[in-house]
C-alpha cells in the first residue's frame, strides 16, 4: 500500500479483488465525513485501514484469498524460456547434390 501512514480505498479494493465504489460505500456508513469532504479524496489511518480489510475478508473469505492469489501470480517472475532454434532448411541445390 502507499505508505505506513495512510491508504487509499482502491489500495484496499486491489487487496480484496472488489471495486472501490464498494469499499467507498462501507467507509461512508462507518467512518461519515463533513459535508464539506464530498468529493475529495479518502486517506485512511491504519486503524481504518486495518478495520475495512478485517470486515471485508470476514464477509467473503474465498474472494480474499483469490484475489491474494491473483496479486501473488502477477508479481512471479516468469521463468526465461531458451528459443528454440529450427534446423537450417536446405536450398533446392542441397537437395540435388
Amino acid at each position: 500500500m502507499a505508505n505506513a501512514k495512510f491508504t487509499r480505498p482502491e489500495e484496499i479494493a486491489a487487496t480484496l479483488g472488489i471495486s472501490g465504489k464498494v469499499v467507498r460505500a462501507y467507509l461512508r456508513k462507518t467512518y461519515p465525513r463533513p459535508a464539506s469532504a464530498k468529493g475529495s479524496t479518502w486517506t485512511l489511518n491504519a486503524k481504518q485501514t486495518s478495520d475495512t480489510l478485517a470486515y471485508f475478508k470476514k464477509r467473503n473469505p474465498e474472494a480474499y484469498k483469490k484475489a491474494q492469489a491473483k496479486r501473488t501470480a502477477k508479481r512471479t517472475p516468469r521463468k526465461v524460456t531458451t528459443p528454440v532454434v529450427a534446423s537450417p532448411a536446405t536450398t533446392p541445390d542441397e537437395q540435388s547434390a
